[in-house]
């Protein structure tokens, strides 16, 4: 005769097995992706994307490449505004 506390192991070593799974893909993918490059104010983190390529050389050849990066002008300034994921929007339109 099973037990209910047997069964609850059983199933719940299955599922946190495949919870580890997932979360050890997950984070081998950011890391492989470079995901965390996206999380820093290094230029180079832009043109990850290969969209960006005509984008970063005009900034290079600006003159204003010295004083400001990309986080300076496209994203919000304060802290509550990176919550908010409506610049996300407006930054693919631009790209559109």
């Amino acid at each position: 005769m099973k037990t209910k506390v047997g069964s609850f192991f059983r199933y719940g070593t299955a599922l946190f097995f495949v919870f580890g799974i997932i979360v050890g893909l997950g984070v081998y993918a950011f890391f492989y992706a470079k995901g965390y490059s996206y999380m820093s104010d290094d230029p180079q983190a832009c043109i990850n994307c290969h969209v960006m390529r005509e984008n970063m050389d005009s900034w290079i050849k600006s003159t204003h490449h010295h004083v400001a990066k990309c986080n300076d002008c496209h994203l919000p300034h304060n802290i509550v505004g990176k919550g908010d994921v409506s610049f996300l929007v407006e930054s693919s339109k631009r790209l559109s």
